[in-house]
């Protein structure tokens, strides 16, 4: 018995008898159905599809990508020594030499934004895992234990939403004092409800 394959259209050979089979063999067709072959894909690879059709997320990756390899690249790339006073570079205007001129002090602009790269992307990674598995943590304890446990969780999210993000941070680094691990500390604190 013969029948045709509606997603493909070819003739196929039904299981009745090995016969009709062996027969039908000699024509090119075969006892199996013939089906379309679906790759099936995972979930980060749908995800990554849909990413890359948006074009503001592919100028953000490709502006982010560029961050991080100037900033592994800062020795290369940079014309000078961040920190070195140059002769002549105090107040210089931007010219062949200094392409971004010199501070007041008379240290390379170019050279200083691009190892500033370097401890821009530390803070927002450190200050973003901070608050990540601090409001995870959070998270996971308000989910599981509910009831009093959720409230007090509560209750102290909406305390920490109450303020502006920046008046927090500035808040945290008063009571801890100057400094960059301070910073990122008040930084991460002022990140936890977001998680």
């Amino acid at each position: 018995m013969l029948f045709v394959d509606e997603r493909r259209y070819s003739l196929t050979a039904d299981r009745v008898g090995s016969e009709s089979t062996d027969q039908l063999g000699d024509l090119g067709v075969t006892g199996e159905p013939t089906r379309p072959v679906h790759k099936v894909r995972t979930p980060g690879q749908i995800a990554m599809a849909r990413l890359l059709r948006t074009k503001s997320a592919v100028g953000a990756a490709v502006v982010l990508g560029l961050l991080i390899l100037t900033a592994v690249a800062a020795p290369v790339l940079a014309p000078y020594d961040p920190v070195s006073i140059l002769p002549g570079a105090s107040l210089a205007a931007p010219s062949k030499q200094y392409l971004l001129g010199g501070d007041l002090i008379g240290r390379d602009v170019l050279s200083r934004i691009i190892y500033g790269a370097r401890l821009s992307l530390a803070v927002g990674v450190i200050s973003t895992l901070l608050s990540a598995s601090i409001g995870i943590v959070f998270g996971l304890l308000a989910g599981y234990f509910g009831g009093k446990v959720d409230i007090t969780i509560m209750r102290f999210m909406d305390m920490l939403l109450a303020f502006p993000g920046i008046f927090l941070a500035l808040t945290v680094v008063a009571v801890l004092g100057p400094g960059l691990m301070n910073t990122m500390l008040a930084v991460g604190i002022s990140g936890i409800p977001q998680f």
